[in-house]
């Protein structure tokens, strides 16, 4: 699977630090292109938890479904986009 995520806009404040992204992926012949934001609430410097919002949740289900993508990979994924996101 072949996945870019580029960063348009980085908020926070005492409580939260929100991320708008780009994200393109690329698997088994088929392709993603869309916008998403990840949300971190934290506490005490420290994240809490972690959440998504794609812009259109029907098209990524769809293609998750049709490159076969399981949920073990889709995990993957995700932890790739945040290191990609936020690491130098």
């Amino acid at each position: 699977m072949a996945l870019c995520c580029g960063i348009h806009h980085v908020l926070a404040d005492d409580n939260h630090t929100v991320a708008v992204l780009r994200c393109t992926a690329q698997c088994d012949g088929k392709i993603l292109d869309m916008n998403y934001v990840l949300v971190f609430p934290h506490s005490v410097g420290k994240i809490t938890e972690a959440g998504e919002l794609w812009s259109d949740q029907g098209a990524l289900g769809e293609f998750s479904t049709k490159a076969s993508i399981s949920p073990i990979r889709r995990d993957r994924a995700r932890i790739a986009i945040l290191r990609a996101s936020f690491l130098p």
